[in-house]
């Protein structure tokens, strides 16, 4: 009767959701839908949020119980949105029944919004208490969307409320910050204060203190049973304590079982060989965890992957609990332990997460060592502590970490085997040093070194650990500044170097060793070129040359012995400076080769550090005369991918020259490079080198006669500049690298040209008699660009191509045609829309531009298109999704090309104030008593430089901010909201 009780709440509780959900969609539905006029007056978004006299933030606590989050965020600002308009308007909130656009916050609107409430409240303006209650239901809602930036604009202005700071010391994971916190709270009454302090000396890895404070607790509390022993489970599987005193423990007839005492029931069953208890006891955990998952909401993904995590923890018990039936432990645990690794990289990125799924993995292979002894599960064993060890290190948890590696090296004294004895041993010497424990980690490191030097001979192991253990104290020494630079590289990153390149290995660890070197000479080698560069190299090096005849002189001319004796000492000294200098001469050239050497093998033997190239260029670019790095570069870029030049095509294409004899080799090599990446990715390379080739082509593509007298100068004096010796023989030399590529690319370079010739010619027509005509025109017969179709061969120039790395381009969209008409868009030089038609049926716009650069366009796209390179391998960045969106922008010459028209985007000006026809501004819809954008730019254009400050914030106390507006007005949707304004 007692199950069908607690199963007959479970339902009511289900129901009484549900509704409240209903009423949340209701009115959902009525923000989407247009208020009608109230006394002639237009709705707005914002007055449609108003049908129901309704207080938001009790249906942001509703909708935060039905686990309906982003509705309880949109909520929550409605709310706040409202109580600063009743606090701007003193209370009169008549706009949001009246149409009076009653949107705006303050004169500054980028002020907090909650301190803003709050400030009210202290000062008793204000006497609504939810303001705090509102920020807590946000903090807890951040939470659990998982959204790591959010709770920090929430809460910052109640940190000196310590309920407050616990919420963002547990956010940022400061456990120890956490527990002092809680530890000043623990005389509040309150279950979950109670509750934190627990998780907080369980994350803090304090679990014995734990232990022991849960006992006190129950004994305390008896009334907090249920949440007490559900912590005592964990803690008992956590630690492998199978004694506990539980009453029905391994039943599997309890079906209010908590997730934890499932497991340690299930652990506790498989341990002594209940196996049918053991299925049961899964199977019922797995069921709960489904009803839970069929309940929840599907607005936030986050709060399912807790539901996943705990799912893929039993499905690896269950696995676990398999092998234990059979009999043949040994050979299956290996399979069992690749597909628990396979699982878990779909949780890598929560360290919370997959924390627990370690533990519990580590717990059950404890388990199986005491009832299976056998080398391949503690071999297991050992590499799951080892995994945690890592995991934890990176996310910055030590006690995890800490207590793992206790672990490991309980079992290494429990046992005879020293498997894994190394690899441990490194994770050890890494966590003191992530620790900022540096010299303990620093010795534990030597004496790794020097213990495995000697044992080389008899364990392989020992040999295969050794380069790695060298590159990272190599590493820590150059950080710490501890050996000579010579030392470093010669005793420690050279040798992993020479190590791994005997093997002829080209792993992850191989890479590393090599950027480490690379790096770590780079570095030397910039602070050389620093110092050389300095004003007291340059006066040391005057003093230098001024001394050598004045001393030959002053010999020549005394005879007193003393004189002669000083003499000889400053002529010693004289040539342990000159001495000095040489050997730094010589250091900086070893550094530049070895900085180079390292990093052409890195962008041979991988991937991971494909953005060295960028250094490599420079590096090359600064020493372009010196034949001995050019003749390091031609042999090494030989072997290296040529698709790993294309980022840097316009750096190298703008060095294309005639060859001279102080650089004929450097000229000789970059040709080289430049061609073989245009054969093989022609649709990346070709274009820049047209671009350089038709570099002059808008004088011969611009009509004289149609052009004013001032456009003619200007046009001239572009003329004279573009024609510059250095430009000429540019020119030349990408005609002659054309000349030689139509060998392979005849059909496509001549494609090629068509379209670029038809682009620059219709970048240099003039429109200036059409400027003011708002319709489409349709192209003069005389223009190339309307005779173009099915260029085949020819890609779709403002289509992001993605690089083949088989270099075969078979699915390439290519151009069909345009569109007969174009459109004018406004702007100084008058671009002009056209229309592309590509071979997969898309129309695409795109927006031709004349008599203006677009190359230094092209190259911060490039520089846009690193930068989100470097998020996309940044755990945090990737966590939020960061990236630059990028446009295509593509030079056909020095004053003309084409971008890609950006598609179902909108200028700021035309939101706020319109577009003066058909599209009415926002600040004429929220703000209709609010001095027009035309008035106020005319005020301040008419003030007297001493009054544009008072002027301006006239301006500013009539003419207040909408902006805030657009993202509820467009994306009603509150998930689609949310994410828009991320």
């Amino acid at each position: 009767s007692g199950d069908s009780s607690e199963g007959g709440h479970s339902s009511a509780a289900r129901t009484c959701k549900n509704a409240v959900r209903t009423v949340l969609n209701v009115v959902q539905y009525l923000r989407t839908q247009s208020r009608p006029k109230v006394k002639g007056v237009t709705m707005t978004a914002w007055d449609n949020n108003f049908w129901l006299d309704l207080d938001y933030r009790y249906l942001a606590k509703a909708a935060q119980n039905c686990s309906i989050y982003f509705t309880a965020v949109i909520c929550a600002e409605i709310w706040c949105q409202d109580q600063m308009n009743s606090i701007v308007n003193d209370g009169d909130t008549s706009g949001k029944s009246e149409g009076q656009g009653c949107v705006s916050t303050t004169a500054d609107h980028s002020q907090d919004m909650f301190q803003l409430i709050s400030t009210q409240v202290c000062s008793g303006q204000q006497t609504d208490r939810g303001t705090t209650d509102v920020t807590r239901l946000l903090q807890e809602t951040y939470r659990c969307i998982g959204e790591p930036d959010s709770i920090y604009g929430c809460a910052s202005g109640q940190l000196s409320n310590n309920m407050s700071r616990i919420c963002m010391y547990e956010h940022e994971t400061q456990w120890g910050k956490a527990l002092m916190s809680y530890d000043l709270e623990i005389k509040t009454p309150l279950v979950s204060t109670q509750l934190g302090l627990v998780r907080s000396l369980q994350n803090c890895g304090l679990l014995h203190v734990e232990e022991v404070y849960l006992r006190g607790l129950l004994s305390q509390n008896p009334d907090l049973q249920t949440e007490v022993k559900e912590f005592q489970y964990e803690l008992a599987w956590r630690t492998t304590q199978w004694d506990i005193n539980s009453q029905d423990s391994g039943s599997d007839e309890d079906s209010a079982s908590g997730f934890h005492q499932s497991l340690f029931s299930a652990l506790s069953s498989v341990r002594v060989g209940e196996h049918s208890s053991a299925r049961a006891i899964i199977s019922g955990a797995m069921l709960n965890i489904m009803t839970d998952l069929t309940n929840s909401s599907l607005e936030s993904s986050y709060s399912i992957y807790q539901h996943l995590s705990k799912l893929m923890s039993l499905t690896e018990l269950s696995q676990l609990h398999k092998l234990t039936e059979g009999q043949t432990i040994s050979a299956d645990l290996l399979n069992v332990v690749e597909r628990w690794d396979s699982q878990l990289s779909l949780i890598q990125n929560d360290f919370q997460l997959v924390e627990g799924v370690l533990s519990l993995r580590c717990s059950m292979l404890r388990m199986l060592l005491s009832v299976c002894e056998h080398p391949s599960v503690y071999k297991t064993l050992v590499q799951s502590y080892e995994k945690q060890a890592e995991i934890s290190i990176e996310a910055g948890n030590h006690q995890v970490a800490e207590r793992a590696l206790f672990n490991i090296k309980a079992l290494d004294n429990q046992t005879d085997s020293s498997l894994g004895s190394w690899s441990w041993k490194i994770k050890e010497a890494m966590l003191f040093w992530a620790r900022d424990e540096k010299d303990t980690a620093r010795s534990l490191m030597k004496k790794m070194i020097s213990t495995l030097k000697n044992r080389q001979a008899v364990d392989v192991e020992a040999v295969c650990i050794l380069p790695r253990v060298l590159c990272m104290y190599g590493n820590w020494q150059s950080e710490s500044h501890s050996e000579s630079p010579r030392d470093i590289m010669e005793n420690y990153l050279e040798q992993s170097v020479n190590i791994y390149a005997g093997f002829d290995d080209a792993s992850v660890e191989a890479l590393d060793a090599h950027h480490s070197l690379g790096k770590f000479a780079d570095a030397q080698y910039r602070d050389i070129v620093t110092y050389m560069k300095s004003s007291e190299f340059e006066t040391k090096q005057k003093l230098l040359n001024e001394w050598r005849p004045e001393l030959t002189e002053l010999k020549k001319k005394t005879d007193d012995k003393n004189i002669k004796r000083y003499m000889t000492i400053v002529e010693k000294q004289h040539k342990i400076d000159k001495d000095e200098l040489k050997t730094m001469e010589m250091e900086k050239q070893m550094f530049l080769e070895r900085a180079i050497v390292s990093y052409i093998r890195c962008l041979q033997y991988g991937d991971k550090y494909d953005l060295r190239i960028f250094r490599l260029c420079s590096l090359w670019f600064d020493c372009d005369c010196d034949p001995e790095i050019n003749s390091i570069i031609q042999e090494g870029t030989g072997k290296i991918e040529s698709r790993k030049f294309l980022p840097v095509v316009y750096q190298l294409a703008a060095r294309i020259t005639v060859k001279t004899n102080s650089r004929e080799k450097f000229q000789t090599c970059l040709t080289e490079i430049i061609e073989r990446a245009c054969n093989d990715h022609p649709h990346h390379v070709l274009p820049v080198i047209l671009a350089l080739f038709n570099a002059n082509k808008d004088d011969e593509m611009s009509s004289s006669s149609t052009t004013s007298s001032r456009r003619k100068s200007r046009l001239s004096t572009g003329h004279n500049q573009s024609t510059a010796s250095a430009d000429m023989d540019r020119i030349r030399e990408a005609a002659a690298m054309l000349n030689r590529l139509k060998v392979k690319l005849a059909e496509l370079i001549s494609s090629m040209e068509k379209l670029c010739d038809a682009y620059i010619q219709f970048a240099n027509f003039d429109v200036s008699t059409l400027k003011k005509q708002s319709t489409a025109a349709s192209f003069p017969s005389h223009l190339l660009i309307g005779k173009l179709k099915n260029l085949h061969c020819v890609s779709m120039p403002t289509i992001e191509l993605e690089v083949d790395q088989t270099c075969e381009y078979n699915s390439v969209v290519h151009v069909a045609g345009f569109d007969d008409v174009f459109r004018l868009v406004g702007g100084i030089n008058l671009p002009k829309m056209v229309t592309c038609l590509g071979s997969d049926g898309v129309k695409r716009r795109q927006l031709v531009k004349g008599r203006d650069d677009l190359r230094q366009d092209a190259v911060m796209q490039q520089v846009f298109g690193l930068v989100n390179n470097l998020l996309e391998k940044d755990v945090e960045a990737k966590k939020r999704h960061l990236k630059i969106h990028r446009y295509r922008v593509v030079p056909m010459s020095k004053r003309s090309g084409i971008l890609e028209w950006c598609e179902s985007t909108q200028p700021l000006g035309e939101y706020l104030v319109g577009n003066g026809k058909s599209i009415e501004g926002a600040h004429k819809r929220y703000r209709p008593k609010d001095w027009s954008s035309s008035a106020c730019r005319n005020k301040l254009q008419d003030a007297a430089s001493a009054d544009k400050t008072r002027v301006y914030q006239q301006i500013s106390d009539h003419f207040k901010p909408v902006f805030h507006m657009f993202f509820m007005e467009r994306y009603p949707d509150p998930a689609v909201w949310f994410e828009r304004r991320l």
